[in-house]
């Protein structure tokens, strides 16, 4: 008898260490608006954590598209549909983040956050600290103030006991997730001082089934992924998490929405607790143990392609390991007095972007005419990127344009910085630091977080045709930031007139190439400038400008 007494309780205690002590559900940006067609991802999204028995739901962040009423009523409709017995509804934690203050009729991000807090019917506010089942959670806002923050994290450090604690924030940390080299520095700077933390974001809108959406370098940092609800753009953005948390490990799972179906399951992230920066599995150093470089297939080759409006390449994925490539990395050179000068690049990302049984067997890319010029002697070079960073042996094509379309050029000069006016700062912003040209010839930008507006030329567009706007540009910056270009209206405050957008290599780049082309036929009436931002304290000179209309 003792002994079957002692094998039920080694039973019972495996099949209790079996199960998690928390299990919880985490999305971001769902971007809901006062259409119910919007909430269809959210709705299959709560499907899914009620499936699996969540004890707790997390969304961090832009919970509506933009602030109404409505969009907080058809997300709190479509939970209570979900859950329509209020004894069943697990608690919820919400982030509060910028797209929730647009359109909102005052000023003030806190009197916006008041009302979605009403019409969302949250229970937390703003800044908080929640605990369930004995862990702690602390909330933050966007535009959070760092005192503000250091308290929490001083005050979730007293209540943990022993425990990780976690922190739902919308902006990432700086440098810690892909995509992240504008995040939060000051936070970041916060949260290093805390290894049992895990830190979980939204905002950037990266496909959960990217392995970069995890890392661990002084604690831990997991971004949620977006499910969009207005904008279903590829089958892999509708993918949620469920977080289980265990005595001795967390483990992350990904589930895609419509299908409820598991992504990878041999790929779930895990990790041991206590936290311990020596061996923590998602530490770039312990990545990079782990990987194996990619590699093309022996007789793998770059196609080159003329059409209509570009120069198209296509290439094969690799062969080892095909799942295992976090993009692929294409330099343009061009043949300058015998010798290749790299001047633009660009990137293809690896298979995480398809959806369930999607994967193709080639990778393609298209560069507009304007990066080439009839004559000269191009040379494309693609190189796979592991997850880890680790770089395979890159395939190579030369090429040479013997015609293109023509275009009719608007404006060009060969002495921009001279020619063109640039300034600090968002429309409506003061011009105090107006026009700071470096004695070697550079754009002085000396503060964190401010773009540069670059008027290249008085022109007022109509709507017909399109317009090709090409730069070559010099940037210095810090080796841990890139910087963000695109096109804005002169006429009106907000958003880019073209979503089209350039980012920069890390770091400093001799003379790249941007070229951005796109339809103006709904921008009648705007004047256009150049907008750079995201750099940091970052210094730039264009060394060449030219418009076309096509």
């Amino acid at each position: 008898m003792k002994q079957i007494l002692t094998l039920i309780t080694t039973f019972l205690s495996v099949l209790v260490s079996a199960q998690p002590l928390l299990r919880v559900g985490v999305m971001s940006d769902t971007h809901v608006t006062n259409d119910i067609r919007s909430c269809e991802i959210l709705r299959d999204t709560l499907e899914l954590f009620k499936k699996h028995k969540v004890e707790l739901i997390i969304n961090a962040g832009d919970i509506a598209d933009v602030y109404d009423a409505g969009a907080y009523e058809n997300y709190r409709n479509t939970f209570n549909a979900v859950y329509p017995e209020p004894a069943q509804r697990p608690p919820e934690i919400f982030a509060y983040a910028y797209h929730d203050i647009i359109g909102h009729p005052s000023n003030s991000p806190w009197e916006a956050f008041k009302d979605v807090k009403k019409y969302l019917k949250a229970t937390n506010d703003p800044y908080d600290l929640v605990k369930h089942k004995g862990f702690v959670f602390i909330i933050l806002p966007q535009y959070h103030q760092p005192d503000k923050y250091k308290k929490l994290l001083d005050a979730a450090e007293k209540e943990r006991n022993g425990k990780p604690f976690f922190i739902v924030d919308h902006v990432p940390l700086h440098n810690t997730l892909v995509n992240t080299l504008n995040g939060n520095t000051a936070a970041r700077a916060l949260v290093d001082r805390h290894p049992d933390a895990v830190h979980i974001s939204g905002h950037i809108h990266s496909l959960l089934t990217n392995e970069l959406n995890i890392w661990q370098g002084n604690f831990t940092a997991i971004n949620a992924g977006f499910l969009h609800g207005s904008m279903r753009v590829k089958k892999s953005c509708d993918v949620a998490g469920i977080m289980d948390i265990y005595r001795d490990k967390i483990v992350f799972k990904r589930y895609f929405t419509d299908t409820q179906n598991e992504y990878a399951s041999s790929s779930r992230w895990s990790f041991p607790l206590p936290f311990d920066k020596k061996t923590a599995p998602y530490s770039a150093e312990n990545r990079l143990k782990k990987s194996t470089a990619p590699a093309f297939a022996s007789d793998a080759s770059i196609k080159i392609t003329p059409t209509e409006k570009s120069v198209e390449i296509k290439f094969p994925q690799v062969v080892t390991p095909a799942k295992d490539i976090l993009r692929y990395n294409i330099e343009l050179a061009r043949k300058e007095n015998g010798e290749w000068k790299n001047f633009a690049h660009a990137q293809v990302v690896g298979n995480y972007e398809y959806g369930e049984n999607e994967t193709p067997l080639h990778c393609s890319k298209s560069f507009s005419y304007g990066y080439f010029d009839i004559g000269f002697e191009y040379q494309f070079k693609v190189t796979p990127i592991h997850f880890s960073g680790e770089e395979g042996m890159p395939l190579t094509a030369n090429f040479t344009l013997q015609s293109k379309p023509g275009a009719e050029i608007i404006f060009e000069s060969r002495n921009p910085m001279k020619e063109c006016v640039a300034r600090y700062g968002f429309l409506g912003a003061t011009d105090a630091n107006l026009h700071k040209i470096t004695p070697d010839g550079f754009y002085q930008v000396n503060e964190e977080n401010i773009g540069t507006r670059v008027y290249l030329h008085d022109y007022t567009w109509s709507n017909i045709g399109s317009a090709r706007f090409i730069f070559d540009i010099d940037i210095e910056q810090a080796p841990d930031r890139r910087s963000r270009i695109e096109m804005r209206n002169s006429a009106e405050a907000g958003r880019a007139v073209i979503p089209q957008r350039f980012y920069t290599p890390k770091g400093s780049s001799k003379n790249i190439r941007c070229v951005i082309d796109y339809s103006l036929r709904d921008f009648n009436g705007a004047k256009l400038h150049f907008f750079i931002k995201d750099g940091g304290k970052f210094k730039f000179k264009i060394n060449y400008a030219r418009i076309e209309r096509y």
